[in-house]
């Protein structure tokens, strides 16, 4: 994509497409944001720009601090459809996730970061996938930009494929999911537009704090409800906080920080992560009919240590 910055997409809400009047299905979408006075009016405005036009937006003041609040308030005075809750104090995202499903008020949900921003046809592709489909959910593609706002064009998970799409077998659903590579970013399928009904009966998290790990552990129920459809021709960006520069300086740093915690795994022999392991455990232990997916494991395990050799190899002509 070149040092395209992703501010410079924009979101002139001119080329919004006719939608069909039977169209009516409200969409929820949920935004959480904490200090985020740089990105957060850019992820608003793609919500409000979608030329699906049906859709609700609540937004979660986790607590900020910067000018966060004040750049809330004045887009909800443009757009009725922003609907803006304050915590006085910083909550989890746990907290503000799990009451933005509560309290919405549309058919299908979704999640958008304050720091990420969709292409203007996400939720009218993704809706119409989920209408004429049985699937839980629907996602886009996955792209990436840096702290900057910079394209990255060869983030590992970016652009990836994924299908979950078997609608009478389950276990094949968590077998496809569970030998993804890590970096493949399975857990992005958090960020598809879902039935509400489906995602209340997935449930969120049950614990507050971090929740890496439990990303993993919602993405085991959620395939093993339903089917879950991917889009190409649409797209969520997503923001690599931790990576600041040029689209080729960034993706440079970001690979080799990657290789280098990568070696320390695998010379660990610690394949799958340890926390993902754990969610994976606790699903088994919930849904014994799913014990095959250990035998997926060792499989996992098994391509972990052949393939590690090659990337010693690499790390060294790298290096």
């Amino acid at each position: 994509m070149g040092c395209i910055r992703a501010e410079a997409t924009g979101y002139g809400c001119s080329d919004r497409s006719v939608i069909s009047r039977r169209q009516t299905i409200k969409v929820t979408a949920c935004v959480i944001a904490y200090n985020s006075e740089s990105t957060i009016r850019r992820a608003i405005t793609s919500l409000t720009c979608q030329t699906y036009p049906n859709i609700e937006i609540i937004v979660y003041d986790a607590g900020s601090s910067d000018r966060t609040i004040a750049i809330l308030i004045e887009l909800a005075q443009t757009d009725t459809r922003i609907r803006i809750l304050r915590h006085t104090e910083q909550q989890p995202w746990i907290v503000s996730a799990n009451q933005a499903i509560e309290i919405a008020g549309g058919e299908f949900f979704m999640f958008v970061d304050a720091d990420d921003f969709v292409d203007q046809r996400y939720i009218e592709k993704l809706v119409k996938v989920l209408i004429s489909s049985n699937g839980i959910a629907a996602m886009g593609l996955v792209t990436h930009c840096d702290a900057d706002g910079y394209y990255i064009a060869n983030h590992p998970s970016g652009h990836r494929r994924y299908k979950f799409l078997s609608s009478s077998h389950s276990l094949v659903r968590l077998a496809r999911f569970v030998l993804l590579p890590d970096s493949y970013g399975g857990v992005n399928l958090l960020y598809a537009v879902w039935r509400l009904t489906a995602l209340r009966q997935i449930g969120l998290w049950q614990r507050w704090g971090e929740r890496h790990d439990d990303d993993y552990g919602f993405c085991l129920r959620a395939v093993s409800r339903g089917p879950i459809h991917q889009v190409a021709d649409t797209w969520i960006c997503r923001t690599v906080p931790t990576v600041s520069g040029t689209d080729k300086e960034a993706t440079n740093e970001m690979l080799s920080q990657q290789i280098r915690v990568k070696r320390r795994l695998q010379l660990r022999c610690r394949h799958l992560n340890t926390p993902y392991v754990k969610q994976l455990v606790i699903h088994i232990r919930r849904n014994p009919r799913h014990s095959a997916l250990l035998v997926v494991v060792l499989i996992r395990l098994l391509l972990g240590s052949l393939s590690l050799p090659g990337r010693l190899l690499r790390l060294r002509k790298r290096n």
